[in-house]
């Protein structure tokens, strides 16, 4: 009798710890897979700023110095925005959309 209950209990030992095997060995593979996508993650990130900063190069413009009159036109909206600005040597202008209701622009200026 003692023998049999000494193989249950065995038994149930060796049960218990598979089973926390089995739960460590899953939270180890679900925490490494949670790590690679961070990582990817960052790396997706990385690549969308250096594209956002090559778009921005491309999309700048050269003009004369002087009053210089922007309008934004945005899909799905019925008002276009319009800012004007005085444009000086040596300046590079940023032009921003400020979301809201109706949407306006804003110009940010940067010595060059």
């Amino acid at each position: 009798m003692n023998l049999h209950l000494l193989a249950l209990v065995a038994a149930a030992a060796l049960a218990v710890s598979a089973c926390g095997q089995d739960s460590k060995t899953a939270a180890d593979e679900a925490k490494k897979a949670a790590m690679e996508a961070a990582d990817k993650a960052k790396q997706a990130a990385a690549k969308a700023g250096e594209a956002a900063a090559e778009a921005a190069k491309e999309a700048a413009k050269d003009v004369a110095e002087g009053a210089i009159v922007v309008t934004a036109v945005i899909q799905e909206e019925s008002v276009s925005p319009t800012t004007t600005f005085n444009a000086e040597n040596n300046n590079n202008y940023t032009v921003v959309i400020v979301s809201g209701a109706p949407p306006t622009l804003r110009v940010d200026p940067q010595d060059k």
